[in-house]
């Protein structure tokens, strides 16, 4: 599977081209100063295109020039692996959980019905 992303790479290197540091590129672009907002879209595929264009504008290039499609194949198949792995412990302790209470109320009815009587009730009145 692959995807489209802000490359790091690709940004540093035009910065570096019009010798520029990132955070100059990131006040270039209009993100508040110090914010590192640059450092966190940076490499990730879900960066609203008016911000890779604000990005692309302070580095003087086309946003095609910034963004990057890399090979994600084995994310998916490992994150569907865990999915499924989890739904399998939950639905595990789901089960588990219904026999316990079931287990509870079955031992209850049968000791309610040893214990309710009146020689239990005068065994116990001494203590």
């Amino acid at each position: 599977m692959r995807k489209t992303i802000l490359s790091r790479r690709l940004v540093k290197a035009r910065a570096a081209m019009i010798d520029k540091t990132l955070m100059e590129i990131s006040a270039a672009a209009g993100f508040p100063p110090a914010s590192g907002y640059i450092y966190r879209t940076l490499d990730r595929d879900n960066v609203q295109l008016s911000t890779i264009n604000r990005i692309a504008a302070a580095l003087g290039c086309s946003a095609r020039d910034i963004l990057e499609e890399v090979e994600t194949d084995a994310q998916p198949e490992a994150a569907q692996k865990r999915f499924e792995q989890q739904t399998r412990h939950m639905n595990g302790l789901a089960i588990h959980q219904g026999e316990a209470t079931f287990t509870s109320q079955a031992s209850e009815a049968v000791l309610a019905r040893e214990w309710d009587t009146p020689e239990e009730d005068e065994a116990w009145a001494d203590l």
